[in-house]
């Protein structure tokens, strides 16, 4: 019984304050957002000894909430094939969370730094035969987005990838549009 009324008293202490707190700066309306765009990576994978370049098309379907903060998912996939050394590398897809921190710096305009965890899944290519292999990895990154009209805007940004499995990095930068409901 004192643990019933325990959490009802908490219920209700929440029930008051959430107005207020909602109406803070911080937390308010949550605004979803959709990116389309490009991305080129420069990878360095330590275990085979290559550095190959890809192009990608990533997609981003993402949450503002209040003013400050978000959580994002992106997912890629691969447009070219990178050739290093008699081995063909192909990123076949990528995807990743990330929490975001927003900085706005004008009414249309906001820089960002984000965290998160992902995983990508690359082909090798050998003399006709296909290797495929997975990493997880460890990102974060920072970028800006300006909006051209209230709900259309431009994003850049710089996100560094840590695979976690085979010891290597990716230097990740993108532009992208932005939609925001």
């Amino acid at each position: 019984m004192k643990s019933l009324i325990a959490a009802a008293s908490a219920i209700a202490i929440a029930a008051v304050a959430a107005p207020a707190f909602a109406q803070s700066s911080s937390f308010g309306p949550i605004t979803p957002y959709v990116n389309l765009g490009y991305s080129y990576a420069d990878t360095s994978l330590d275990n085979f000894g290559a550095n190959p370049g890809f192009s990608v098309i990533d997609g981003r379907l993402g949450a503002k909430i209040g003013r400050y903060f978000g959580a994002e998912g992106e997912v890629g996939f691969g447009l070219n094939t990178a050739d290093q050394g008699g081995v063909g590398y192909k990123v076949r897809n990528s995807y990743a969370g990330y929490a975001v921190g927003f900085l706005p710096i004008m009414p249309n305009a906001d820089l960002f730094a984000r965290i998160g965890y992902g995983h990508d899944n690359l082909r090798a290519t050998v003399n006709g035969q296909s290797f495929d292999t997975g990493a997880d990895t460890l990102n974060y990154g920072v970028g800006g987005e300006y909006f051209l009209t209230p709900h259309d805007g431009i994003r850049v940004d710089y996100t560094r990838d840590e695979f976690r499995q085979n010891n290597g990095h990716a230097n990740v930068w993108g532009v992208s549009y932005v939609r925001k409901f």
